[in-house]
């Protein structure tokens, strides 16, 4: 018997039948299925043979990488603020936030501030080459970075290297116009705050 046939007999084993009825017409959620197997079947089950080389097979597929989907956290981010992505930057905010607010939860408890130092820092690179990105062209970028604050020698100097986005982002002087308390009005989270 295959592996495959051998979960899909495994799932039609705990499947609820279709005229499950809760009382209150809801949805047949996990406490019901718990109170239909049993606690010790239901582990039994999740821990089965089955289940334990499909997470084997997951993991050689990740080849070893943290995530059920094989992603980085940095992957992640890289993802969601993609300067392709035709997002706004209060969008990618949103997403950022939502993101590492439970990425942060998750390890709250590590005792590595360096490294959550260095993640933010990255996060906020990477936040500065979307802007640059955004604003597309020097003109563009001249103005705006004149309204953010830098003064004109400055914000031609900027401006000039717009066709090199990551380089330009970790230049002295967008930092001095996109500073991290930026990043923080927009509600990107802090990692090692």
């Amino acid at each position: 018997m295959s592996l495959e046939s051998a979960m899909h007999r495994k799932i039609e084993q705990i499947e609820l039948p279709l005229e499950f009825k809760s009382g209150s017409g809801e949805a047949p959620t996990a406490r019901h299925v718990i109170a239909r197997l049993g606690t010790d079947r239901l582990m039994e089950e999740s821990v089965g043979y089955a289940n334990v080389e499909l997470a084997l097979k997951q993991v050689r597929r990740n080849k070893g990488s943290s995530g059920v989907d094989g992603m980085t956290v940095k992957e992640h981010i890289r993802r969601m603020t993609s300067r392709v992505g035709g997002k706004s930057m209060k969008v990618v905010a949103a997403e950022l936030r939502k993101y590492l607010t439970g990425w942060k939860t998750h390890f709250k408890l590590a005792d590595t501030p360096s490294v959550f130092r260095e993640l933010d820092g990255w996060v906020r690179h990477r936040l500065r080459a979307v802007q640059l990105k955004q604003w597309k062209c020097g003109t563009t970028a001249y103005v705006k970075l004149r309204a953010r604050g830098l003064n004109a020698r400055d914000a031609r100097v900027v401006a000039s290297h717009m066709g090199h986005w990551w380089k330009a982002s970790e230049c002295g002087l967008i930092l001095a116009a996109l500073p991290p308390h930026y990043f923080d009005q927009l509600g990107v989270p802090r990692l090692a705050a």
